[in-house]
This record gives structure tokens, sequence and C-alpha cells, in this order.
């Protein structure tokens, strides 16, 4: 019995350690779709644009859709697009946004209600900072051409004071000095009037002023949904 346990459990194993037949591969993927150039027009073979247009789907009509290609040459096309923008615009006429998705009713029934109230515009580049950059230049541009020294003052008193709000919710003073000194430096310049719309906006196209300012804000931010939080639940 000993023998018969032996060989069978040596039989058992030499099954087991036998190479087990593997499934057969999946199929390749089909190839890709032929590219089609429109008569009299030419692509550069092996460039991003001839590798977008090979598969650009049929009827794309967004920005984005149109570049075709992969997430990682869609990211580089759009990199490339961003690479030479700066963080603010010079003024533009508001209209230039007739432009924008000319064929979109309701796009374009939005464009004449902001026509209808302003007149001029400044794009901001869109690097995630885009919102807040946007804001802080259309406040500070505001109270420049305003001239509003009692509301500049009020927002001056409550920038500075701020600071003690974010020690006092456990910000290190070390952490938040240096974006609180650009912040009161800026604001300060329009409090006093030393510094011109010109200024402002060149001041916004140095990365480190236009991210001090934005960091500020977000630290700002941060400390009142902490302090309101039942209003965010």
């Amino acid at each position: 019995n000993f023998v018969v346990d032996v060989m069978v459990r040596r039989d058992n194993t030499y099954a087991a350690q036998q190479p087990q037949e593997q499934p057969a591969p999946p199929p390749p993927p089909p190839p890709p779709p032929p590219l089609v150039v429109p008569e009299g027009e030419e692509v550069v073979p092996d460039s991003p644009v001839a590798d977008a247009a090979a598969v650009e789907p049929p009827g794309a009509s967004s920005p984005l859709m149109s570049m075709g290609g992969t997430f990682e040459q869609q990211r580089a096309l759009l990199q490339e697009m961003l690479r030479d923008m700066p963080l603010v615009s010079d003024r533009m006429d508001i209209r230039e946004l007739e432009h924008y998705n000319a064929d979109v009713p309701y796009v374009q029934a939005k464009v004449r209600t902001l026509a209808a109230r302003y007149r001029h515009m400044r794009k901001i580049k869109g690097d995630g900072n885009c919102f807040l950059r946007g804001f802080s230049v259309g406040m500070l541009e505001g109270l420049l051409l305003s001239g509003d020294r009692e509301l500049t003052q009020q927002i001056f008193s409550t920038l500075l004071e701020s600071v003690n709000s974010l020690i006092g919710a456990g910000f290190a003073d070390f952490v938040v000095e240096d974006f609180h000194e650009t912040v009161m430096r800026v604001i300060g310049g329009v409090l006093e009037r030393t510094l011109t719309v010109e200024a402002m906006i060149a001041d916004f196209r140095v990365p480190y002023i236009s991210e001090y300012f934005v960091t500020y804000l977000r630290f700002l931010i941060s400390v009142y949904l902490q302090m309101n939080a039942e209003g965010f639940a």
C-alpha cells in the first residue's frame, strides 16, 4: 500500500508539473482606415498632423475631436497650441466671440447677451488656474478703471487681515507669507494708484506672480470651505 501510495502521488505530481495547454492568442486588431486627403491638399508623412488626420472620425466638428489621434497625440497638440499663448491676452473686442461656434444657435444667443453688456474681453490661458486668474484680473482691472477708492480700500483691508484667518486655520506663517506679500503688493499698487492696467496685466503674465496670487486665493477658499462645511456637505 505504501508503494502504491507513493507511485500515485508521484504520478499526480508529474501530471501537475506538465505544461498546460495555453489558450490561443486573440486575433490582431483590424488595420486603421486609410487616410483620405482632399484633392489638392497634401499631408506630410510621419508627422503628428498626418497621424491625427489618419484617425479623424468623419463629421468631427469640435477642435478636440478634429485633432483625432490617440490621447497622447491630442495632449501633445494641445500643449503645442498653448505653449505660446500668454497667461492673459490684450484687450479684445467682445464681438470676436461671434466666430466661436458660429453654427450653434444657443451659443450665439449667449454671445449676443454678453455683447449687449460688455464691449471688451481678455483671453485667459487654460492651464488649470484660468478661473481664479480671470477673476483676479477682472477684479483688479475693474478697480483701476472705476477709481472706486472706497471699494479698493475695503478689499485691501480684507486681504491684509485674511492671513490671520489662514494661520488660525492651521497654515504655517512661513508657508503663506510669500503669497500674501505678493497679493498685498499688487492690491496696494491699485489702492495707491501706482499700478496701471498695463502694468497689472504685465504682472499677471509673469508666471510666479500670477500663480502666487491664484494660490493665495486657493488658500482662502480652502479655509472658507472648512469654516462653512455644513453648507457644502
